[in-house]
């Protein structure tokens, strides 16, 4: 057998190429879900109180303390913008289908991003502010807006690691310091979280999730 025959076999084609992304989405969004409910800790509140209390979210007025909150909900949510957005659009160019995937991942990310905030008023000790909604939009729309310029570049990324050769070994080696930033400094934000005692347990929790991850 031919060796480039023998790469592509590890490329997906056709209507396969849509695993990947689908199951990077999934997954992702599975993860913010999870996250955000941990430890699932029921309070027992009542639907029509969880209600009324959600159409009068404070805007709180954060200190320093508190800052580690917003940063860590907007780094949440760029991914998920990001990959929403590169599910919908895969490899077109096509500004039109730029801009109609952006929207609509936009979309997805703040109807996400508000229905977990909802959720979370039945979890202690979760609390629910127009502050974390706003950095949760923050980051979606950062995220929908760095796939038109990273998006490409990183699926050609992903595409050499595939296809093996010279070119993999440097893929693979852009994708590992890729995933090690974002995970690390995840990790430092969380860790800062905790140590600021701000929400709980809340930066703990996020860390044994992450610990998990690096198993």
């Amino acid at each position: 057998m031919h060796p480039s025959t023998a790469n592509h076999n590890f490329i997906p084609s056709g209507t396969d190429n849509r695993i990947i992304p689908v199951s990077l989405f999934s997954g992702y969004l599975f993860f913010v879900i999870y996250g955000s409910l941990i430890p699932f800790s029921w309070n027992g509140l009542s639907f029509d109180t969880a209600w009324e209390n959600f159409q009068h979210i404070p805007l709180l007025q954060l200190g320093v303390a508190s800052r580690a909150d917003l940063v860590a909900n907007l780094l949440l949510y760029m991914p998920l913008g990001f990959l929403g957005c590169g599910l919908l659009t895969g490899r077109s160019r096509d500004a039109l289908v730029l801009a109609a995937g952006m929207i609509l991942s936009l979309l997805f990310c703040v109807v996400i991003a508000i229905g977990v905030e909802f959720v979370q008023q039945f979890f202690s000790p979760r609390t629910v502010s127009l502050n974390d909604i706003y950095a949760e939009f923050a980051g979606s729309l950062l995220g929908t807006l760095l796939w038109p310029m990273t998006g490409l570049r990183l699926q050609q990324t992903i595409l050499n690691l595939l296809r093996g050769g010279k070119n993999a070994r440097r893929a693979a080696l852009v994708i590992y310091a890729l995933v090690y930033l974002i995970l690390s400094f995840f990790l430092t934000i969380f860790c800062c979280h905790t140590m600021n005692g701000s929400k709980t347990d809340l930066g703990t929790n996020w860390v044994v999730v992450y610990a998990f991850l690096w198993q």
